[in-house]
């Protein structure tokens, strides 16, 4: 049903998504905190990833609905990564404490 939206260029981007994707969830929800940065970074990358696409999907619209769709992924992206980014601060900054307090 989207394919249309996935031809030509489209395709190599979608795949590289969907592997990014893949790989931010393939290892579960551990609470290990290295495997939480691993994926809070891949999470980051996949956001840069997602403006990608609605920039380039935007930029290549034919009607308002789709110009509409694209600027809803866009702004979902960057709240995605300004959420991973927090996170990612968070995460560094209890690494700090935790070094600090030797454990």
């Amino acid at each position: 049903m989207l394919n249309h939206l996935f031809s030509g260029t489209h395709l190599a981007l979608q795949d590289n998504l969907l592997l990014s994707l893949f790989q931010v969830f393939q290892g579960g929800w551990g609470s290990i905190m290295n495997d939480d940065v691993d994926r809070i970074e891949q999470l980051m990358g996949l956001s840069k990833d997602l403006i990608s696409f609605a920039d380039m999907a935007n930029g290549e619209a034919r009607d308002d609905g789709c110009v509409c769709l694209f600027g809803l992924v866009k702004d979902c992206a960057y709240r995605i990564k300004v959420e991973a980014q927090r996170e990612h601060l968070l995460h560094q900054a209890r690494e700090r404490r935790d070094k600090a307090a030797g454990l």
